[in-house]
């Protein structure tokens, strides 16, 4: 599996850096060519007076599955990622996959 690094903040998956979630979703146009082409499709809004996840007692997911519509990418192996460590971040747009290389 993917281990997957996440510094978006307001993100209510966030759990110190890394995610809560069973599986992500990255998407991104098909003609897409770079990092800030793509977007993580599971970004969910965290509201204002939420408890972080870490301390509400959850912790990141280590056996997370990425799928990936990012076909551009040399990660992307049939809709999957195949890196062994995916990074999330703040883009020009929302989030990006900043793990994206061209083919």
């Amino acid at each position: 599996m993917t281990t997957l690094k996440c510094s978006v903040s307001n993100c209510a998956s966030n759990c110190s850096g890394g995610c809560c979630r069973p599986s992500v979703q990255i998407n991104a146009p098909q003609s897409g060519q770079e990092a800030q082409d793509t977007c993580c499709n599971s970004f969910a809004p965290k509201l204002p007076g939420t408890p972080s996840n870490s301390a509400a007692g959850l912790s990141p997911n280590a056996a997370l599955d990425i799928r990936c519509s990012a076909s551009a990418c040399v990660h992307n192996q049939s809709g999957s990622c195949a890196s062994g460590c995916v990074c999330i971040n703040n883009g020009t747009s929302g989030t990006q996959c900043s793990t994206f290389e061209a083919r």
